[in-house]
């Protein structure tokens, strides 16, 4: 499972491709720093929805590795009217 934020327009095809290609659970970087998407094996999702952790997912996520892709798309949230007419 792939979970990404619809606040993050710019998140490529290719970072999709990347994380769809991955094995295990795995989570994005943007230079270094965590970030969307995150992919959730089957069974780490069955254990966020039975048992979230304290912290939820970010919480499971820190064991996991990091996938630098800041290489295949420019990261930023687009969170008001003016940064979606910006982008536009």
């Amino acid at each position: 499972m792939i979970v990404t934020l619809g606040d993050q327009p710019r998140v490529t095809p290719q970072v999709i491709a990347r994380f769809a290609e991955a094995e295990g659970t795995c989570r994005a970087a943007y230079a270094g720093q965590p970030g969307h998407p995150v992919r959730l094996t089957a069974a780490a999702a069955r254990r966020l929805r039975a048992r979230p952790p304290p912290g939820g997912a970010r919480a499971l996520l820190r064991s996991h590795p990091l996938i630098e892709v800041g290489h295949l798309c420019r990261f930023g949230d687009v969170d008001t009217p003016a940064q979606l007419e910006a982008l536009r």
